[in-house]
């Protein structure tokens, strides 16, 4: 399983290849950018402040989620706009 922040910047390197091919404009390579970074916002907030034997813990919850059928789609949530 990859990392989940490679699996964002898997994201934001596949927005920029596509805007090098002409697939998208700049404004749709911005939104690209966007969600990258509401996405690893989201990602780095539901690991708290993290320290010592809870960032280890941390991890091993994040890893074992696909197993548990838990896993989150921080892209996903990274493209969430806030409601108002």
């Amino acid at each position: 399983m990859k990392a989940h922040p490679q699996e964002l910047l898997e994201h934001l390197r596949d927005g920029f290849r596509r805007y090098e091919e002409g697939a998208l404009d700049a404004f749709q390579l911005d939104a690209v950018v966007h969600q990258y970074t509401g996405a690893a916002r989201e990602l780095w907030k539901s690991c708290g402040e993290l320290s010592g034997s809870r960032t280890a813990s941390t991890a091993r919850a994040l890893r074992a989620m696909p197993a548990d059928g838990k896993e989150i789609d921080w892209w996903e949530r990274g493209g969430r706009r806030a409601p108002g």
